[in-house]
C-alpha cells in the first residue's frame, strides 16, 4: 500500500511537471478570413519535435483549419509554417503574440491575414511579432 501511495505520488509530481512547449491559445473561436502562419525558432532542426508540431496544430485548429502544416529547415533552424482557413485574425495574432512571447526558443512569427474572398477590392495586414514589438503592414488590392 506505501509502494502504490508512493507510486501515485511519482506520476503526480511527473505529471506536475511536465511543460507544454507552446501555451494554448486564450480566446477561441473561428473566422472568416484565410492566414499564414510562419513561427521562426532557435530550436535546431534536427532537434525538432513532433510533440510541439502537434501542439501547434492541435491548438490553431481551435481557432480555425489548420492546412499545410509543415516544418521548414530555415538555415538550420526550425519553422512552423502554415495556413489557418476560417479564422479570425485578431484572435490568431493575439495567439501567435503569446506563443512568440511566453515560449523561450521561439524568436519571432508572421501572421497575413486576407478575407475568404478575394475577387473584389481587399486589404491584406501582416504582422511581423517579436518578443518586444509588432510591426504591422497592410496592403490594399484592387479588384482582380
Amino acid at each position: 500500500a506505501i509502494m502504490g501511495r508512493l507510486f501515485l505520488a511519482v506520476i503526480v509530481i511527473g505529471a506536475v511537471a511536465v511543460h507544454q512547449a507552446i501555451p494554448p491559445p486564450k480566446d477561441i473561436g473561428t473566422g472568416d478570413e484565410q492566414l499564414f502562419i510562419s513561427i521562426h525558432t532557435n530550436q535546431p532542426y534536427v532537434n525538432r519535435s513532433v510533440e510541439e508540431e502537434m501542439e501547434i496544430k492541435n491548438y490553431s485548429s481551435l481557432l480555425g483549419k489548420v492546412d499545410k502544416l509543415k516544418a521548414v529547415n530555415l538555415f538550420d533552424f526550425t519553422d512552423y509554417q502554415f495556413f489557418l482557413l476560417n479564422a479570425k485574425c485578431s484572435k490568431v495574432k493575439s495567439y501567435i503574440k503569446d506563443v512568440v512571447r511566453n515560449t523561450k526558443h521561439v524568436d519571432s512569427a508572421i501572421v497575413t491575414c486576407a478575407p475568404k474572398n478575394r475577387k473584389t477590392n481587399y486589404t491584406e495586414d501582416t504582422f511581423f511579432i517579436t518578443k518586444d514589438n509588432i510591426t504591422t503592414i497592410q496592403r490594399k488590392y484592387d479588384g482582380v
